[in-house]
């Protein structure tokens, strides 16, 4: 038989390493390569104006429902009990598939 190797932190590992660098340097460079060609600067200045506004956007929730429980307890603070419900099966669903 074959011995093994990897522990679970060194599989863990590989598999963040393969989804950041395929996610966020490789992805990134071709979009903006073949869309923004030489704006790319601009680009990515509207990028981290629009993130540092969402995170704004969730601070301020989170100061006014000081409640543990993520998109779930935004939803049902402002939809109500059933969208509330399709957020967390939706992120249960996330979780499971992928």
């Amino acid at each position: 038989s074959i011995p093994r190797h990897l522990t679970l932190f060194d599989l863990v590992s590989i598999g963040v390493g393969g989804t950041i660098g395929s996610g966020i340097f490789v992805l990134c460079g071709f979009i903006a390569n073949k869309y923004a060609g030489p704006a790319v600067s601009i680009c990515w200045v509207i990028s981290g104006l629009a993130a540092c506004l969402s995170g704004v956007c969730y601070a301020e929730l989170a100061c006014r429902l000081p409640a543990a429980g993520s998109s779930y307890v935004y939803v049902y603070a402002s939809m109500g009990e059933l969208p509330a419900m399709l957020v967390a099966a939706f992120f249960f669903f996330g979780n499971v598939v992928l």
